[in-house]
Order: structure tokens, then sequence, then C-alpha cells
């Protein structure tokens, strides 16, 4: 299990997968590996889209599949990962996003959409190479969050100390 390096509720991470068997696996590692995380899952592009580009929406990472096929269609439009990102980037949406795919045209449309190689989880998954891809990744955050708090208690003392 990786190191404990979050408190309850403060990481959501959105796990977008097509793949059922896939999208269980994953948010089973990430459950046993990052126990004080919050996984969403979402199963295809439309709505990750819908979801991730929802200002309303608050979350601190998306692992994100190449080829999400499972969506009808013949009703709307296929968006595939690198859509979902190019979307995101479109919308100056600063989160960090890990890739999981194993296509190697997946990868060329993300690395051409983000301008890099973003993170990249093996597929299939092991619990072993999720921690060290999302270790570093969970702690920069969890430091980023602390900080603003920090920032937040300051601001209320100083508020405080006026009255």
């Amino acid at each position: 299990m990786a190191e404990d390096i979050t408190r309850q509720g403060e990481i959501l991470i959105v796990l977008v997968e097509d793949d059922p068997h896939h999208r269980k696996k994953m948010k089973d590692i990430l459950t046993d590996s990052f126990p004080n995380c919050v996984i969403k899952t979402i199963a295809n592009g439309v709505e990750a889209c819908n979801y991730l580009l929802n200002p309303v929406n608050h979350y601190n990472l998306v692992i994100l599949d190449g080829r999400l096929d499972t969506y009808p269609t013949t009703l709307l439009a296929k968006v595939n990962g690198p859509d979902v990102a190019e979307a995101m980037r479109e919308r100056n949406i600063d989160v960090p996003i890990v890739l999981w795919t194993n296509d190697p045209k997946m990868l060329q449309s993300f690395d051409e959409v983000c301008g890099m190689r973003l993170p990249e989880i093996e597929k299939p998954c092991r619990s072993y190479n999720v921690e060290a891809v999302l270790t570093p990744i969970i702690t920069k955050i969890t430091q980023g969050i602390h900080a603003k708090q920090e920032e937040e208690n300051d601001k209320d003392e100083q508020f405080s100390l006026k009255l």
C-alpha cells in the first residue's frame, strides 16, 4: 500500500475508462493504494467532458484512457481521451492528467494535444506501477492543498486580529 499521504476527502480522482473490467480493477487498486482518495468513475468521453468541463465540479486528478469505444457512437460523435484532454486544455483546466492506454496512436494524439508526454500508467494495470506513477503526483497535490489551507487559516487569523 502506498504511504498514506492524504486526509479523508481531500483528493478526488476521476477515472475515465470504458471497459468495465479495467475500470473496476483500477478502482480497486486506487482504493487499496490510496484509501483516503475519493474515486469517481466515468465510462465514456461524452460523460467525461460533461463532468470535467462543468465549473461546478472540483477534482484533483484525472486518469484518462485513450480509446473510449463503448459509448453508442451512432447517437453522438465519438469522444476519445485526447479529445477530453484537449477540451480541458482549451478551458484552461489546470488539473494533472495521467494516461492509461497502450494504444500508440492514442499516445501520439495525447502528445500532440498536450505538447508533451504525460505521466502514464501501464495497461493492464498493476498496483506497483499505479503507486509508482501516482504517489509523487498525489503528494504534490496534497502539499498544494495543505498550503492553501494554511493560507486560509492565516487570513482568518489576520481578520480576527483586526476585530
